[in-house]
């Protein structure tokens, strides 16, 4: 019942449509792309994989998990502050959508130049600016979108859309790692046998997800920043929505009396 709600509301509202359908995208690709990284980081060297042993895998994770902390700890607020959470998210869909794209071509590295030292330098320093990367745009992504939601959202309907947010993108999250697997053995099995296609079409996804946020006009750009509220939900087809919306009007007008009390001092 309350995620058919959900659905009626974020019909109504395309902003909310919207910032709901790109958080979910970039759900199934958060969910997929750690897999997609171990697979292709646990493939031999032959089928155009790393041919990282276990140890080496657990290096890499070790280091993209303190990337993101220092990316929260360090950089997060400072940047957001700077140049707002619209052109955050850009930047971070545009980081992990060109990681994605690049990171099965840095294996080649050992086809081009064989094995020796120097490769294995380059290859690491590639591939920590492409982990880099994917650790922005997988950082930002969610925290960025749902602050988004929040701002354009009336108060009395956080709730409903946020739980129906939470609920689609925790399908979309489980489908994830489902969906790049099967891609990722596709791949492998028809010629030419690379293994980019999970990672290509998630780049794709990601570019989508941007394409969509840069498709907002300056009224959703004005409601996402908090800066305009959102218009009222009139409907003829959900009586409880009119209430919501009915009783939101009315906290509105309650607290604008309140501003009208101490503006005068009374």
């Amino acid at each position: 019942m309350e995620l058919r709600r959900g659905f009626r509301v974020m019909i109504r509202d395309k902003l909310i449509l919207k910032l709901v359908a790109t958080f979910c995208l970039n759900a199934f690709c958060n969910g997929g792309i750690l897999l997609a990284m171990v697979l292709l980081f646990s493939l031999g060297l032959s089928d155009h994989g790393f041919g990282f042993d276990p140890n080496r895998n657990g290096i890499i994770f070790t280091l993209f998990s303190l990337m993101g902390l220092a990316w929260q700890l360090i950089f997060f607020k400072p940047l957001l502050f700077s140049i707002g959470g619209l052109q955050m998210y850009k930047l971070g869909a545009v980081c992990i959508g060109t990681a994605s794209s690049a990171l099965p071509f840095l294996s080649l590295i050992y086809w081009w130049f064989g094995y020796s030292i120097w490769t294995e330098v380059v290859l690491w320093v590639l591939l920590l600016v492409l982990l880099c990367g994917v650790v922005i745009g997988w950082m930002v992504a969610g925290s960025v979108l749902v602050t988004m939601q929040t701002n354009a959202t009336r108060r009395t309907m956080q709730g409903l859309v946020q739980g129906t947010n939470q609920s689609l993108s925790s399908a979309c999250r489980g489908i994830g790692p489902v969906a790049v697997g099967l891609l990722f053995s596709v791949s492998l099995s028809v010629p030419p046998r690379f293994p980019g296609l999970a990672f290509w079409v998630m780049a794709c996804v990601y570019g989508a997800c941007c394409a969509v946020v840069m498709t907002f006009t300056s009224e959703e750009v004005a409601r996402i920043q908090g800066l305009l509220p959102p218009p009222p939900l009139h409907s003829d087809l959900d009586p409880d929505i009119d209430a919501d919306v009915g009783a939101d009007v009315a906290d509105v007008d309650i607290i604008k009396e309140q501003e009208r009390n101490e503006g005068s001092g009374t």
